[in-house]
């Protein structure tokens, strides 16, 4: 009986223990599923984040679908560059502000400036 029993809980510890390295894993390499919660929290420091210049792609917004996207820029007249995980990129001759404003006073979906930002 005692014999059966320590094999039962070794096989529970071995299975704690992959289900934990796979855990690591996934989240670490893969970027995938919550963190754990005893790894450390790296704070960034707002003051060292420097706003860069604009983006290539001066514009960006948030949209489900590619098509959503295409929408988008035939409404501002603007011309998509990517889309990729919901996030749309476009680019425009105009000052890239008049064309969030203009956005804004006909009721378009948000479109917001793409900067690029630099931590040192």
């Amino acid at each position: 009986m005692k014999q059966k029993m320590l094999k039962i809980i070794i096989v529970i510890a071995i299975i704690l223990v992959l289900m934990l390295a796979g855990w690591y894993v996934m989240f670490s390499y893969l970027g995938i599923g919550p963190a754990f919660p005893f790894l450390p929290e790296q704070e960034i420091d707002m003051e060292s984040v420097e706003m860069g210049k604009l983006a290539e792609d001066q514009l960006m917004a948030l949209v489900e679908t590619e098509d959503g996207a295409e929408e988008i820029a035939e409404q501002y007249g603007i011309e998509l560059v990517s889309f990729a995980d919901g996030v749309a990129t476009y680019r425009t001759q105009e000052d890239p502000n008049e064309v969030i404003v203009r956005g804004q006073e006909n009721g378009y979906p948000q479109l917001y400036l793409n900067y690029v930002r630099t931590i040192d």
